[in-house]
Parts: structure tokens; C-alpha cells; sequence
């Protein structure tokens, strides 16, 4: 991504290390996550971003399609792309 010249935002998820933690602790597999990723792109677009790809691995994946399917920021992402989503744990 460097060498073609675009940026890249790597963010982390309530409960990841060193970000902070869910009101109840537990992982909600995107469905609250999907907000952190909107929060980071809102930011992404005040300092000049006009469009996103999004990328994730599997639980980035989950995150990813809730946010397409929730948010209504999905139309600044031009493409997708997921490396095994999670969908089910257990």
C-alpha cells in the first residue's frame, strides 16, 4: 500500500489490546464493533479521506460486513474484501 502511494489506517476494536473495553467486557462478533471502524473512517474523512477499501480477517470480516450492512457510511467504501469471516464460534 505504501509503495502504490495510499494511505492505510490499521485500528483496533473495543476489547482489543489497548483499546478500551465494551461496557459489559464480551466480543459482540460486529454487532457493536461495526461503530469503532465508523468512528475511524469519520476521522479517516476529516483529514481528507473521500474513500475507503476495507479490508478484514476473520473477525475484522464480521466487523466489516456489519458496518456494509448497518452503517449508513457504506456508500464512502468502494470495495470489500474479507479473509475468513467469522460467522459462528462453538
Amino acid at each position: 500500500m505504501h509503495r502504490l502511494g495510499l494511505p492505510f489506517l490499521d485500528i483496533t476494536y473495543r476489547n482489543d489490546e489497548g483499546a478500551p473495553p465494551s461496557p459489559d467486557g464480551l466480543l459482540h462478533l460486529g454487532d457493536a464493533e461495526w461503530r469503532d471502524l465508523e468512528a475511524a473512517l469519520r476521522h479517516a474523512q476529516t483529514m481528507g479521506a473521500r474513500h475507503f477499501v476495507l479490508y478484514g480477517t476473520s473477525m475484522g470480516g464480521q466487523i466489516a460486513g456489519q458496518f456494509l450492512a448497518r452503517s449508513p457510511w457504506r456508500a464512502w467504501s468502494t470495495a470489500s474484501s474479507w479473509t475468513r469471516p467469522c460467522s459462528t464460534y462453538g
